[in-house]
């Protein structure tokens, strides 16, 4: 995957993490003009949806199901694309879906 990677930046300025070191995460995602991600984690998804940068979504062959509808509906956003499609950078609205979360807990917890 990370060959796969590399090849696919080859002619644009990146990093890659080797792995030494404190992990900068955080510090890149709020950094990046553009984010890869793989498709195998909600948190993931979430992380990255939170910053202004375009996202695009590296689907492996095999990954859970229930992440399948989450990135079939993510894909119905212009910011959001699956791998192969050619990076763009720029920004976006993060997503921020706290208030709509906690109006569905409170609606779970006080029923009327």
């Amino acid at each position: 995957m990370t060959a796969a990677v590399r090849k696919a930046l080859q002619k644009r300025a990146h990093w890659i993490w080797d792995e030494k070191g404190d992990n900068p995460y955080f510090s890149m995602l709020g950094l990046a003009d553009a984010i890869i991600t793989t498709a195998d984690s909600h948190s993931m998804l979430s992380d990255v949806l939170a910053t202004q940068a375009p996202v695009y979504i590296f689907e492996p062959d095999a990954y859970p199901k229930k992440l399948k509808r989450t990135i079939h509906q993510l894909l119905q956003h212009p910011f959001v694309q699956l791998l192969p499609a050619p990076l763009e950078t720029g920004t976006r609205p993060a997503i921020d879906s706290t208030e709509l979360i906690a109006d569905e807990i409170r609606a779970l917890l006080n029923p009327t």
